[in-house]
Formats: C-alpha cells, sequence, structure tokens
C-alpha cells in the first residue's frame, strides 16, 4: 500500500519494493523500515502488467481531477489510493477484498490470503522453495515451507514411481 510511481519502472517492466505503509493513531506515515532484509526487493512484472499500471494511472489522473480540492495533495505519488487520494486503510481493503472474492463466487477471502495461494501454487508448479521465499522477501526458506506452503492437491505421490518401479512389473 506505501508503493509510488517512482518504485515502478514500466519500461523494464520491474517494481521495486521499498517502503512501508503504518498506520500509528489513526495517521498514516510512509517507512523505509521493512520486516525483515528481504523484504526490500525489485520484482519482475508479468507482461499485461505494464499496461494496466499505465492505464490504471490515467485513471487515476482523471479520478484527481474529478475530485478537485477534495482530493489530498498530500500524497502524490501513491499508486494506489482511496477516492480522495490517501492511502488505503487496511479494514477498508480487507473488507472491499472480500466483497470482490464473493461477487467472483470464491468465497469470503482476506488479503493476507494472497500470499498463501502464491506460494502454493508456484510450488506446484515446481519453482524451488529458495525462489519463491525471495520472491516473497522471506529471509530464508522456512517460514516459507512451513507456514506458506500448503498442498494444492490433498494427494502425496512420492511413493507412486518407487513403488511402481519395485513391484510394477510383477502386477502385471
Amino acid at each position: 500500500m506505501a508503493l509510488q510511481w517512482m518504485d515502478l519502472d514500466l519500461d523494464e517492466a520491474v517494481v521495486h519494493v521499498r517502503r512501508n505503509l503504518r498506520k500509528v493513531n489513526r495517521v498514516f506515515e510512509i517507512t523505509d523500515e521493512m520486516k525483515t532484509k528481504k523484504s526490500r526487493r525489485s520484482l519482475d512484472m508479468p507482461p499485461h502488467l505494464p499496461d494496466a499500471l499505465h492505464q490504471h494511472r490515467l485513471l487515476q489522473s482523471s479520478d484527481r481531477v474529478a475530485a478537485g480540492e477534495a482530493w489530498d495533495s498530500g500524497w502524490p505519488d501513491l499508486v494506489f489510493t482511496s477516492i480522495s487520494g490517501t492511502p488505503l486503510d487496511a479494514s477498508n481493503l480487507r473488507r472491499d477484498f472480500k466483497e470482490l472474492t464473493v461477487s467472483a463466487g470464491l468465497g469470503e477471502w482476506s488479503p493476507n490470503e494472497l500470499p498463501h495461494s502464491c506460494v502454493s501454487i508456484l510450488s506446484a508448479s515446481g519453482v524451488r522453495v529458495e525462489q519463491i521465499a525471495d520472491l516473497v522477501g522471506h529471509d530464508g526458506t522456512r517460514m516459507t515451507a512451513k507456514f506458506y506452503r500448503h498442498a494444492v492437491t490433498p494427494s502425496v505421490d512420492a511413493a507412486v514411481g518407487p513403488v511402481e518401479e519395485l513391484f510394477g512389473s510383477r502386477l502385471e
């Protein structure tokens, strides 16, 4: 939620994660303090994302003009803002996200489930846990493997190959 336009290199399709947004005593502040050393990272964007972000910036500019003086100019560089230009409040984001996932027929999800889903899908697709940990900003693989990675399919197939190799010809 602290992502700023200067953190995006749309030409090179890279997002630089450098800041954190906190709300202290009902006041938002952007800080360079990150959760871990690996939280500060640069990530390649999927091919469609730079165009989508460019369109978002145009829409945000239109929203700014439409809001006029109601737009809070104290946050000029934020990529994602409220309709009045202020940082997104986490509770509002959770509520809106839940409504979105329910309307899409996915059930009630929270934004906190996204990294778990990402880690699980990447792991099931064969991406190494070290690469996944780097992507999500974990200092090591323990947190990624133990708490974020969940089985995508409830099946344990580790023994299938060895058992088939050992007994396959005898069972025919």
